[in-house]
């Protein structure tokens, strides 16, 4: 069944303002409170997505999607160091107050987007959500190349897949780990300490970290490509979906609504919006370029209430 997507930005008529210059983050422009306005509140002319806030704490608070598996996503603004403020998060299968949970993804630790300078500027940002899925894209140095972190339900290939959420931010908790960057995998055994799912296909008790991977074959890097922009043959652009992986070799599911962009970014601008063609019909996407590599790569996301759902 479709769900509403929505997509929510700093420059939208009473949206809340994401800014800090002290650690903690201030509450009434902090993470925290970006979430609660998008996915629970509401603000101006924009509806919330369909989800609620079941814990809070100080700069801290536990959110629950409105529908899929519903997993719980806690967001931590207390902490930072040096010039940055950290998004810290986790996920869990089960919580009873904000600091208290079961099944949690990643197993150890947090995933920490440190991308966020502190300032007293306010810093642009994007999220697109329905009541399953969270896609939050920030603009953490204010220019114009965004940091993404994900929470919430993929689509699973597996039917009654009850722990088809998955826990993505770019994260400098892990060594090694490549948060939302250079995401694709060259082979089907390879995953990321930053792409966290809450448990296996086999649903063994535990989170997992997972690959992703698109058409290989067509692009450069994670987030750009090598066919001609726009597509010589047929004057259009092409997209890949983005699959999950498993280290076992299985193809887990794919991601909803976020697509893999098979050309260069020469051409592309950040916030370009565009219809679906083809085997995309009906669809509408927006790019939002890529900080993680430099501006070279660019995030598509489907803005139409389309999102594969399960």
């Amino acid at each position: 069944m479709p769900t509403t997507v929505t997509v929510y930005k700093n420059t939208d008529a009473g949206a809340p303002s994401l800014l800090s210059n002290a650690v903690p983050m201030p509450e009434a422009t902090n993470f925290v409170n970006l979430y609660t306005k998008c996915l629970v509140d509401g603000y101006g002319t924009k509806p919330a997505a369909g989800w609620t806030k079941p814990y809070t704490g100080t700069n801290k608070a536990a959110f629950l999607p409105g529908g899929g598996n519903q997993l719980y996503l806690r967001v931590d603004d207390s902490t930072g160091t040096g010039s940055e403020c950290y998004l810290v998060t986790n996920g869990y299968e089960t919580m009873s107050d904000v600091d208290t949970g079961t099944g949690p993804f990643p197993v150890t630790g947090t995933l920490v987007n440190g991308a966020f300078s502190r300032s007293a500027v306010a810093r642009p940002w994007v999220i697109v959500a329905d009541n399953r899925t969270v896609y939050l894209f920030l603009d953490g140095a204010d220019t114009l190349v965004y940091t993404a972190t994900l929470f919430g339900d993929f689509y699973s290939y597996k039917s009654s897949d009850s722990y088809r959420t998955l826990h993505i931010s770019p994260s400098t908790s892990f060594a090694g780990a490549q948060g939302f960057g250079f995401f694709t995998s060259g082979t089907l055994d390879t995953a990321d300490p930053a792409h966290c799912v809450a448990r296996s296909y086999t649903a063994g008790a535990g989170g997992i970290t997972i690959g992703t991977h698109g058409d290989n074959l067509k692009k450069a890097s994670g987030l750009s490509g090598v066919l001609p922009y726009p597509h010589t043959v047929d004057s259009k652009i092409w997209l890949s979906p983005l699959y999950l992986h498993e280290t076992s070799g299985v193809v887990r599911g794919k991601y909803r609504g976020l697509w893999q962009w098979l050309h260069p970014t020469a051409g592309i601008a950040d916030q370009d919006t565009w219809p679906g063609a083809g085997d995309l019909a009906g669809k509408t996407f927006l790019a939002i370029r890529d900080a993680s590599i430099s501006g070279n790569g660019v995030y598509v996301v489907e803005t139409s209430s389309t999102w594969d759902t399960n």
